[in-house]
């Protein structure tokens, strides 16, 4: 997806949990792993009006920018903070092996473009193998992150073999282009099925399947 920060082999995001000014309110900081250790992801002024101890510290800028999250609190602090990690950016399927264990397949480089926030598993073009339909988009991040628009909906459809193949919107019809938060399949009195698209702060958009 088109975020400022992604984890990459050895380089995750992490999000560290604590109430880390004893206010009796839990925090959380993001940070992003290099060579020399967790740097969060947020800027000076936002983290120190977040923790009011950090505040106190006066830090210029500069400095804050070369600080790590563990040179930014005290050891015993960090030690007990829940740490939550994010290694995978891309969407992607993931097959149940079983025993626990699950095997990653990204899906192709369009559906990347941004994020997906519904999705609907059916056969589409009849021929017995379940397809995708997706769609997602997010403006709700902070100014400095700009905002995930690029998705206007993806249809891939299956192999049977966790093979999914992208379809252009000339042949797939099925174009959106807000925040779409949820996709669900409807079937009226008649038979037909179609998807209906809720999209924030618009009206939601209906589409027939041509199954």
């Amino acid at each position: 997806s088109n975020l400022h920060y992604k984890p990459g082999p050895g380089k995750p995001v992490k999000m560290w949990v604590n109430d880390f000014d004893s206010n009796g309110t839990l925090e959380q900081i993001v940070t992003l792993t290099t060579e020399t250790g967790d740097f969060p992801i947020h800027q000076k002024k936002e983290l120190t009006a977040q923790v009011v101890s950090l505040k106190k510290e006066n830090l210029k800028a500069s400095v804050y920018a070369q600080r790590t999250l563990p040179e930014l609190f005290p050891p015993e602090l960090v030690g007990r903070s829940i740490v939550k990690q994010a290694r995978i950016a891309e969407s992607v399927i993931a097959v149940n092996e079983g025993d626990g264990r699950f095997r990653i397949l990204p899906l192709p480089p369009r559906v990347q473009l941004s994020c997906i926030c519904g999705i609907s598993c059916r056969d589409v073009n009849g021929d017995g193998n379940l397809d995708l339909i997706m769609a997602g988009n997010n403006f709700e991040f902070k100014p400095q992150f700009s905002r995930l628009d690029a998705g206007y909906g993806n249809v891939l459809l299956g192999d049977g073999q966790l093979g999914f193949t992208w379809q252009d919107y000339s042949k797939s019809g099925f174009v959106l282009r807000g925040e779409v938060k949820h996709l669900q399949a409807l079937r009226d009195a008649a038979g037909k099925t179609y998807m209906l698209a809720a999209v924030n702060e618009d009206e939601p958009r209906l589409f027939l399947v041509n199954e």
